[in-house]
């Protein structure tokens, strides 16, 4: 639904703006709202910013494994630009943590599948973490 991605998207404005505790409190509230009435899409994309969130907090290992499951998400739902955004978050967190092999892993395989379209945005920023390897 509309309301799903917009919240979303407000949340990660939130972390934008250095405030990510708020932007999970409606990460958090939108899922409740979304598993209630089984809205599918938005749920994927409510859990990628969940992932970002937790990241923005410190919290390593709650974000790894919020992102792990987006793209298992994404990959089940066939949607290859979720799992783009989810393995190019992820791929930063293991550059951030020093594990160049895991990014490599996470983020070279959902690349090679893009041939077309290779100047928007998420594919801009996922060649930026591949350069940084």
């Amino acid at each position: 639904s509309f309301r799903g991605w917009f919240y979303s998207y407000v949340a990660d404005l939130k972390r934008m703006q250095g405030r990510p505790d708020l932007g999970l409190e409606i990460v958090e509230r939108e899922l409740e709202n979304v598993q209630q009435t089984e809205e599918g899409l938005s749920e994927e994309y409510l859990i990628l910013q969940r992932g970002k969130l937790e990241a923005a907090l410190g919290h390593i290992s709650l974000a790894i494994q919020g992102l792990e499951e987006s793209i298992a998400n994404a990959r089940r739902i066939g949607s290859r630009l979720l799992e783009l955004q989810s393995a190019t978050a992820l791929a930063e967190i293991h550059l951030q943590e020093q594990r160049r092999h895991n990014a490599a892993r996470v983020l070279e395989p959902i690349m090679s599948q893009f041939t077309d379209g290779l100047e928007t945005p998420h594919l801009i920023a996922a060649r930026s973490v591949l350069a940084r390897l």
